[in-house]
């Protein structure tokens, strides 16, 4: 009897198990999937940013530009290199936030899973299951 309920807890310890390890992976998808499309944010607003500047500088070559013209035109163009090295940071902060997020939930399941091994084999069970390595 003793044997028969430790086999069922073995079952659904690695029902369990395999359904974290499932979710750690869609987790590990999320990530890539968060990190593209950061990159292609970042893509689009630097190829804004640089059409605005280039057309700025165009707007330098006028040879009958007064001297305040100019420097507002400078000054125009500083504005945009500051708001794309803000929104560099913005998304560089954004992605590391992202992968502390998934690190930290797919270590609370490692360590549920460690806690529920422990638990069982504290009872007299003899669990051989496999985990799911970090890639």
């Amino acid at each position: 009897m003793i044997q028969l309920s430790m086999e069922e807890y073995k079952d659904i310890l690695g029902n369990i198990i395999t359904s974290d390890d499932d979710s750690l992976k869609q987790m590990d998808v999320i990530e890539d999937k968060d990190m593209e499309v950061s990159a292609n944010s970042r893509k689009q607003f630097y190829d804004f940013t640089g059409k605005v500047c280039s057309d700025l500088s165009r707007c330098l070559d006028k040879p009958d530009l007064t001297a305040e013209e100019c420097m507002n035109i400078l000054a125009q163009e500083m504005v945009i290199l500051k708001a794309v090295s803000d929104k560099d940071t913005e998304i560089c902060n954004h992605e590391a936030e992202t992968v502390k997020m998934i690190d930290k939930k797919g270590s609370d399941k490692r360590q549920f899973n460690l806690g529920v091994i422990k638990a069982a084999n504290t009872l007299g069970g003899n669990f051989n299951l496999k985990f799911l390595k970090k890639q």
